[in-house]
């Protein structure tokens, strides 16, 4: 039997979104040969893990485990996911709870791992927000330009994908299988706990990669429960401001972390200052907003950040004077 165990980090207060993402999984055509492990981690959900799982029939191939823990965010709840799985697990696949899968998105995974990848993504969809992700990808369009699909799939080196994550995150979580045996003690850094893990995560796993694979086929549809980054996308969210901190500290870690091509490492440099820039941008417009205060997420940026009165003040400037003269647009 090929194990793959597939990692569900949980914190819902809707009921039904978790037992949605469970029956899509449940749903999953597969071989024969195929075993599925499934590790529901309640991070300690309004809604407990257990009231959704309660009556759910595992088919034959399917085993549930449920992993009850303390809130500790995305990442401390994925590790905890990762360091369950079983010995003889093959494969490992991440499936946020507000998301579902393709009835055909494991089996077409595990088919291209079968044939020599060590990394395998498709393409999604997200309520109200796209389409496709990949239409607005860059670096993937290009791909698919470029190179002739095999079987429906196609190949890219660990570097091509490491550069599709890195500059547009080309892959969300749930679009995601790999080979264990290529990384068997990664885990996410909990530091991350608003956003930059996954980035921090993939960019990590992309640089153990030999050959990877991706499908063009929208395989995830990603749902409208509780998602930190989405929920806080507006300027004038409350935690809009500390998310692009988050952002900026995430690709600093993946230039300490990770190694990078030359032509990555200088896109991730010129990336990390043009957050840096939006950092200021959105501090002063709030400074102005309430007539004198700085934010507290600054202030605190300030204390720990011991390079900040190098770069802040700089990047400030830049900022308000670009913005003045039309020179500058935040996105």
């Amino acid at each position: 039997m090929i194990k793959v165990s597939v990692i569900i980090p949980y914190f819902q207060r809707d009921r039904g979104i978790l037992r949605r993402a469970l029956g899509s999984v449940l749903k999953q055509r597969l071989s024969p040969d195929r075993a599925v492990e499934l590790i529901v981690v309640d991070d300690g959900s309004p809604v407990p893990a257990q009231s959704e799982t309660e009556g759910l029939v595992m088919p034959p191939a399917f085993h549930l485990i449920v992993i009850p823990q303390a809130n500790g965010g995305v990442a401390s709840a994925r590790n905890a996911g990762l360091k369950a799985v079983s010995v003889d697990t093959k494969y490992i696949a991440f499936l946020d709870s507000d998301d579902s899968w393709h009835e055909e998105h494991l089996e077409q995974g595990i088919q291209a791992l079968e044939n020599g990848n060590d990394f395998y993504f498709c393409d999604n969809r997200r309520d109200d927000h796209h389409a496709s992700y990949f239409q607005g990808c860059s670096v993937m369009k290009k791909y698919i330009a470029d190179y002739t699909p095999v079987n429906g799939l196609i190949s890219l080196t660990g570097d091509e994908i490491g550069t599709s994550i890195l500059r547009e995150f080309s892959t969300q979580a749930s679009a995601v299988i790999y080979r264990r045996g290529i990384a068997p003690h990664l885990l996410f850094d909990t530091a991350f706990v608003k956003a930059g893990e996954d980035i921090l995560f993939l960019m990590q796993l992309a640089s153990k990669i030999n050959k990877g694979c991706f499908s063009t086929r929208i395989m995830v549809n990603c749902g409208r429960g509780i998602n930190l980054y989405f929920s806080h996308i507006s300027w004038d969210s409350p935690g809009h401001l500390i998310q692009e901190i988050t952002r900026m500290k995430a690709h600093c870690a993946i230039k300490n972390k990770v190694r990078l091509s030359l032509e990555n490492d200088r896109w991730n440099d010129k990336y990390i200052q043009g957050i840096k820039r939006k950092i200021a941008f959105l501090s002063l417009r709030q400074f102005i907003k309430t007539r004198g205060k700085w934010p507290v997420e600054i202030k605190a940026l300030g204390r720990e950040d011991r390079n900040f009165f190098s770069w802040f003040p700089l990047s400030l400037f830049q900022a308000g004077a670009g913005k003045a003269l039309g020179l500058y647009r935040p996105t």
